[in-house]
């Protein structure tokens, strides 16, 4: 098994060198990059929609202090770097991709955009939840989350079987993949997290065994409750976890179709990652995804929580080979219109460029 991260004690002498070293950069670097993205050390999500942004907008520094930065644009990442009022030489922008309805912080949303020019989102859902607890419509910008098509592309069935080969995949298997974080915390995540959906996840892949042979792909860490509950139905499966991001094509290139079965999302940034890689994606309506897909032309939306449908439309992508090539030809071609080339351009001319 491919490992990732380190442990908790390491991750804090990691992310305190981080720091410093971030610290260092600012005074250094400030002057040099007009636009400071802040992430947060072990948030890899967010890290990689910086990282995106950066490729694409060179005057982007990525880093997780806003120490000796002035005059410049501060881009928080995530919320959760946004503990006190920037200083008034900067100019701000504040991102939420989703909101969390157990989220205690929620009701000072409003309050935290008083401080910022701009607030950015991924989705219209989100965006009307900002407006609900108190964000100026007027401050919003929303941009979808894109997907990088240099790194996630698609590849011939000889390839797909020979990743297949290597990942141990028996022969003639229905292959389902779920990449993400599903389970409370770092540790083994044997306490599922709802908004990602692991329960209902397990149900639809349950479902489906009693008519296919599945086998079910999975990364990301704290995996634990669907590992479990995979074991307990006796649905053979494999557990990886990336050493880096670029990897992450190969496993959907070993796919027969995806399941995003999440409560709440901002992306998921796995809709357009499927897509690109020419995977099958089947969603429930979360985030962005009812924004990308267009039902049944290049995959399905099913309510939230909805087992049935989400069964019935894996279904259909199992036992039609003709649907399964319409959809991959058309996903493909959804991926293109949100490249990272194209949305970042959006993001330099919406976001970045009035605060200049």
């Amino acid at each position: 098994m491919v490992r990732f991260g380190l442990s908790s004690s390491g991750s804090r002498t990691r992310n305190g060198i981080d720091l410093l070293l971030s610290i260092s950069k600012n005074i250094i670097f400030s002057s040099k990059y007009p636009i400071h993205y802040l992430v947060e050390s072990a948030d890899w999500a967010v890290k990689t929609e910086a990282l995106t942004l950066k490729k694409h907008i060179p005057e982007v520094n990525i880093t997780s202090s806003t120490f000796g930065i002035k005059h410049k644009i501060l881009h928080f990442g995530t919320s959760s770097l946004f503990r006190e009022r920037p200083a008034s030489e900067n100019r701000s922008i504040l991102t939420y991709y989703h909101i969390a309805p157990q989220d205690k912080f929620k009701f000072q949303v409003g309050r935290s955009s008083q401080f910022v020019q701009k607030v950015h989102t991924s989705c219209e859902i989100t965006k009307n939840l900002l407006v609900q607890y108190g964000v100026s419509e007027n401050k919003i910008v929303k941009i979808n989350i894109p997907v990088d098509l240099d790194i996630f592309t698609n590849v011939n069935d000889s390839k797909k079987n020979e990743l297949r080969d290597a990942l141990n995949i028996p022969d003639g298997s229905i292959v389902v993949g779920s990449f993400q974080k599903d389970g409370v915390g770092w540790g083994d995540g044997t306490v599922p997290k709802p908004e990602k959906g692991p329960d209902i996840f397990c149900e639809v892949v349950r479902e489906l065994s009693r008519k296919y042979p599945i086998f079910v792909l999975l990364t990301g860490p704290a995996r634990g409750y669907v590992k479990a509950q995979l074991t307990s139905f006796g649905i053979p499966f494999v557990h990886l976890i990336a050493d880096q991001y670029t990897q992450m094509p190969d496993f959907y290139n070993a796919l027969d179709l995806y399941l995003v079965t999440s409560r709440q999302e901002g992306g998921p940034k796995a809709v357009l990652e499927s897509m690109a890689t020419g995977t099958p994606i089947i969603s429930t309506e979360v985030g962005q995804a009812p924004e990308v897909i267009n039902p049944g032309v290049d995959g399905f939306l099913a309510p939230v929580e909805d087992v049935e449908s989400l069964t019935k439309f894996s279904s259909k992508v199992i036992e039609d080979a003709r649907l399964r090539k319409r959809l991959i030809e058309a996903g493909l071609k959804t991926a293109i219109r949100y490249s990272a080339s194209t949305i970042s351009r959006q993001f330099y001319d919406q976001v970045y460029l009035p605060l200049f």
